[in-house]
């Protein structure tokens, strides 16, 4: 348990001052530039209602949707009228906890098949061990998620006209459900009416990319569950033995009391004595008087 609460205080500790570099990181790197983008506000704002019109046809809002219950929410568009609100709150209720329990049983089906994949990978190459560690999943999991972030960056790069880097930004931002909506797909020249089979590869790729990375985090969170109950098992057996060990010291055969201290129990022959003793042979029968005489005087 001290153990536990030792990882706990410390996970908070980091977090906090995880929270605190990255705040003074970006305070350093973007306060500068603030203001010149306020300059540039009211000249871009008008590029940019142009450049990024979003659609509530049937597409726009299947994307919308996706947002809303992947938690992406890039912000890009909201409901206008009271209705829509009302009905994006009660849908989002429903839909959220849904989604990540659909993302989760779909994540580890996936950790179950690349599991089997290794295994016979293992058994084909011929290695002495075919077991599947921990580590093997994790390190598979990793490689994943980046040949996913690759894959998206280069589609997106290509479709969108962005550089790889900002198309990775966008990949990532997008499949750790951050959703900035600084970049956004599927909003340039009336994408979403005009390019059928981008859209579609858009929304496989949020959906499949979202269920990698959800594999890839139940391994994490996995990993450390595990040592938390290893942590758990291993201060259970030691609480066992401790109640084992005062057990056995409360539960030891108590001596005969009348012969409990055995310093001062007299030798005896093997016709005399208490019966407890061990019967000691005398020198000579001329001690056997004074021997008799003390053992009246004896508790024993």
């Amino acid at each position: 348990m001290k153990r536990q609460n030792l990882r706990t205080a410390a996970l908070i500790l980091c977090i906090f001052s995880y929270l605190l570099v990255g705040a003074a990181v970006f305070d350093a790197l973007e306060s500068e530039a603030e203001s010149g983008r306020k300059r540039l506000l009211e000249q871009k704002r008008g590029e940019l209602r142009r450049k990024y019109r979003f659609s509530w046809k049937f597409a726009g809002s299947f994307y919308f949707a996706i947002t809303v219950i992947t938690t992406i929410g890039y912000g890009h568009a909201a409901p206008g009228t009271d209705a829509g609100k009302v009905f994006c709150m009660f849908y989002a209720i429903l839909g959220i906890p849904l989604t990540l329990v659909m993302f989760q049983s779909l994540g580890e089906r996936m950790n179950t098949v690349v599991r089997l994949l290794l295994k016979k990978i293992k058994k084909c190459l011929g290695m002495r061990t075919t077991n599947v560690s921990m580590e093997n999943m994790v390190l598979v999991g990793f490689l994943s998620c980046m040949g996913t972030l690759c894959i998206g960056a280069a589609a997106f790069s290509y479709f969108e006209g962005w550089t790889f880097f900002h198309a990775y930004y966008y990949c990532f931002i997008t499949l750790t459900t951050i959703g900035f909506g600084d970049f956004v797909a599927l909003q340039k020249n009336e994408a979403l009416q005009k390019k059928p089979p981008y859209v579609a590869f858009s929304f496989m790729y949020i959906l499949v990319g979202l269920t990698v990375i959800g594999a890839f985090l139940n391994l994490v969170v996995l990993r450390f569950l595990t040592m938390n109950s290893e942590d758990e098992r291993r201060d259970a057996e030691e609480r066992a033995s401790l109640r084992r060990a005062r057990n056995n010291i409360h539960l030891k055969p108590k001596e005969d009391s009348r012969c409990s201290n055995r310093h001062f129990c007299p030798p005896t022959l093997p016709d005399l004595g208490c019966g407890c003793c061990q019967p000691m042979p005398l020198a000579t029968w001329a001690r056997l008087h004074l021997l008799r005489a003390y053992q009246k005087q004896s508790p024993c």
